[in-house]
């Protein structure tokens, strides 16, 4: 058995594997199972802060300190970023049931009395809390572990979560009494303190990533034995018959995909969740990830073997040359325009930030977002090279391909003009290709430093463009719909907002 089989038999193995894999967990891994395993970080986390207080409660000297703290200025200002900061423990003491000291204002209560010794479970106006009380005489100390907050009105800074010390996870909630399927938590000592459930559309937990990591590696497995028999193929001079193959079998699994919609089903992720992004076609953003990378890995294939593309085996006649060389333009303006139009509606129609003068407000998302459009440009290069390179071996000379160029060139600003806008995006898309067959076509040169650096600012500076137009495009859209809800005399929420700015006027007076 020579390696090259032994080197598919080991991939196809691999993709197997992980793919059974992937399948097992996805089956045999219940919910109950899931719930189990969710639950028991949440218990362990608790009993971690539990131990933490109850040792701390015990120590007469921290005890005691306690006991002077609204006094003692000097230690409450080192008490209070350690306890309500780094550990994430709200603390208030009392005197005669009467509040006096506490760490934050998160959890505050006037009185004590109706909360026992030792630990419970309490729901206070802002979430639950595990509540951990000793009592010395008429002092009593009492400390607050958030559980689970429970705002009455949420935003991207007040999520109804468990707290992030606790689990990192979302996808467990508290249980009500008539729930079933739930977990019990218990505290160190074994007493009841409350029960979760999962919710009725549960997140991404250990198990599903796991399952989705399988998927993940059965996938590139399988990519790399097609991409290994094509090139296995390609070597013995069945270059485009390679390339046909790898284009049908990666894109029926791409399509597969976005038909069914497979990996949204199956994994609750904010790439696969439609309400960030929804198209016709591209149903989310991880289906958009998916067609690029596909695009970007057979493009990347082409451009390898691309001296290696022929139409003919017999030389081809300047008229058919003329042609076909006509026709390669036309496709790179359709993948130019295609590349424009999606990221316009990726940028124009989604939830995603992609205001790149805020870095900080910058979400992975924008991010993933970002990383796509570099490398739609980059599959937009590798076509280009691989138009150039193929454009070389047709029967015609360089000034005919100049003239068909400029052909090309003419049709594209009238086209924009008329219809479109003439912007800088198109004039670097233009510039790119003409600095590309100046490369192959007269200056003959393999790629040297000068060529490098002016290709990867031109790719830079059509990314940056296209992102700022189309996000102040964006922008503009939304002023004008601002402007269209100002226009109702009897908008309710304006209505609301100027009644209270007139009443904060006549206090005022």
């Amino acid at each position: 058995m020579n390696t090259q089989l032994k080197v598919r038999i080991l991939l196809f193995l691999l993709t197997l594997v992980f793919a059974l894999t992937a399948t097992t967990f996805h089956t045999v891994f219940d919910k109950q199972e899931i719930l189990s395993s969710e639950a028991k970080i949440l218990e362990r986390s608790l009993h971690a802060k539990e131990e933490f207080i109850q040792k701390f409660l015990s120590d007469s000297a921290n005890f005691g300190a306690l006991k002077t703290a609204d006094k003692n200025v000097e230690w409450a200002l080192n008490f209070i970023p350690e306890f309500r900061d780094d550990r994430n423990i709200y603390l208030q003491t009392f005197i005669d049931h009467q509040p006096r000291f506490w760490n934050s204002i998160q959890v505050y209560y006037r009185t004590d009395r109706f909360i026992p010794e030792g630990s419970s479970f309490i729901l206070s106006d802002n979430g639950w809390y595990e509540v951990i009380k000793k009592s010395s005489g008429n002092f009593s100390a009492i400390c607050y572990l958030p559980v689970k907050s429970k705002y009455p009105f949420t935003n991207q800074f007040l999520k109804n979560t468990f707290s992030e010390d606790l689990i990192n996870d979302d996808n467990l909630e508290i249980a009500s009494i008539n729930d079933s399927d739930v977990y019990n938590i218990k505290n160190t000592d074994g007493k009841y303190l409350f029960s979760v459930k999962l919710k009725s559309s549960s997140g991404t937990t250990l198990i599903t990533r796991l399952e989705l990591l399988m998927w993940v590696m059965s996938v590139l497995s399988f990519s790399v034995l097609i991409t290994y028999l094509c090139v296995w193929a390609a070597e013995r001079g069945y270059v485009k018959s390679a390339i046909l193959v790898m284009y049908a079998v990666f894109w029926v699994l791409k399509y597969l995909n976005v038909k069914y919609r497979s990996a949204h089903e199956n994994f609750a992720l904010d790439i696969f969740d439609p309400q960030y992004y929804t198209t016709s076609y591209f149903k989310t953003v991880g289906d958009f990830l998916i067609s690029v990378l596909v695009a970007v890995w057979l493009a990347t294939f082409m451009y390898y073997y691309r001296f290696r593309i022929s139409f003919s085996r017999k030389p081809l006649n300047r008229p058919v040359s003329g042609v076909i060389f006509f026709v390669i333009g036309f496709a790179l303006i359709v993948a130019g325009y295609q590349i424009d139009r999606v990221f316009n509606d990726l940028i124009f129609r989604s939830n995603i930030n992609f205001d790149v003068t805020n870095v900080l407000n910058l979400t992975g998302l924008s991010w993933l977002g970002i990383l796509l459009l570099c490398l739609s440009l980059l599959y937009f290069w590798l076509l280009t090279e691989t138009a150039v390179a193929v454009g070389k071996s047709l029967n015609i000379t360089n000034n005919e391909r100049l003239i068909i160029f400029l052909i090309w060139l003419g049709i594209a600003v009238v086209n924009r003009i008329f219809f479109f806008d003439l912007n800088l995006f198109f004039l670097l898309f233009a510039t790119l290709i003409l600095v590309q067959g100046w490369r192959v076509y007269v200056s003959q040169k393999h790629y040297t430093s000068r060529y490098f650096v002016l290709v990867i600012t031109l790719l830079a500076l059509m990314a940056s463009y296209k992102l700022g137009q189309f996000q102040n495009l964006k922008e503009r859209e939304k002023r004008k719909l601002i402007i269209k809800e100002l226009e109702f005399a009897d908008d309710p929420n304006a209505v609301t907002v100027f009644a209270s700015i007139e009443k904060e006027i006549l206090e005022d007076e």
